[in-house]
């Protein structure tokens, strides 16, 4: 009965932890049910219970003794991490098919949940080159001060990138790492901009933050809500307009700012 039990124990544990993965990482609320589900039937466990939401995990599996064992685990970060969703699918289809037992797939789960991540700078550079690529698509024409704005926009976006992710923003709540990054990006392009005296400012600032928009967070309210799952459909949802006011205060603020100086010495200016 004691080995029963312990077997239970670590079959929900290794489903739970199955879970939050998938959730810390950008996965959509059914993937992580469905790979829970999928490991707790492979155990044997077919009627086991499981429900996600973008915070949080239960699961509930019926004992030999006819008792239920439950596990509540909260989900208190999230970011994205495409490679790690797709590794867990990965290893619960191995478990599934019988190329791994319950203990290597807990091993494997747990390794995979602390492995590194790529560095800042590899990080801030991928997303500053991205940014660029992007302002090139919205330039009207291939003038000489592209260049100008593309070399600015990659500013804009590695410095804005690497302060958040190198310093304690990172541990912070999101509207806090997107509104600071958002506006000193857009800082960064009205100071080049006005110094230099050439570039389209909104190509710029339109580059830099397209990083910044939440397209999968958005993407996935929308098929959570599509798959029944209202409540997590909602609540991202929610996220995704709380992060793009996020990205328009940031900017705005730094925009308000620059034509209120702008303004104040234009008419300086004029009087003199």
């Amino acid at each position: 009965m004691e080995a029963a039990e312990d077997r239970t124990t670590l079959l929900i544990d290794t489903a739970v932890l199955a879970a939050v993965i998938i959730l810390e990482n950008g996965g959509e609320t059914f993937r992580a049910e469905e790979t829970a589900s999928r490991i707790c039937s492979a155990a044997g466990k077919p009627d086991a219970e499981v429900l996600a939401f973008p915070t949080g995990v239960i699961i509930t599996v019926k004992e030999e003794n006819g008792h239920n064992a439950s596990s509540v685990v909260r989900v208190k970060k999230r970011s994205i991490n495409l490679f790690r969703v797709e590794r867990t699918n990965s290893y619960s289809r191995s478990y599934e098919s019988d190329r791994l037992s319950l203990l290597e797939l807990k091993d494997k789960l747990e390794s995979l949940r602390r492995s590194p991540t790529s560095s800042k700078g590899v990080v801030a550079l991928a997303a500053a080159l991205s940014s660029a690529m992007f302002t090139l698509l919205f330039e009207p024409t291939l003038e000489p001060h592209v260049l100008f704005d593309l070399g600015v926009t990659f500013l804009c976006t590695f410095f804005a990138e690497y302060v958040c992710i190198a310093s304690k923003l990172k541990n912070s709540y999101q509207f806090t790492v997107t509104f600071f990054g958002s506006a000193l990006m857009a800082l960064i392009a009205v100071l080049a901009t006005g110094l230099a005296g050439i570039g389209n400012l909104s190509c710029i600032i339109i580059g830099a933050i397209t990083p910044l928009l939440p397209g999968i967070s958005l993407t996935n309210a929308i098929r959570d809500t599509v798959t029944g799952d209202i409540l997590s459909g909602t609540v991202r949802l929610a996220e995704t307009l709380l992060i793009a006011v996020a990205i328009a205060g940031g900017v705005g603020v730094v925009l308000a700012g620059y034509m209120g100086l702008a303004g104040r010495f234009g008419a300086i200016g004029g009087m003199l």
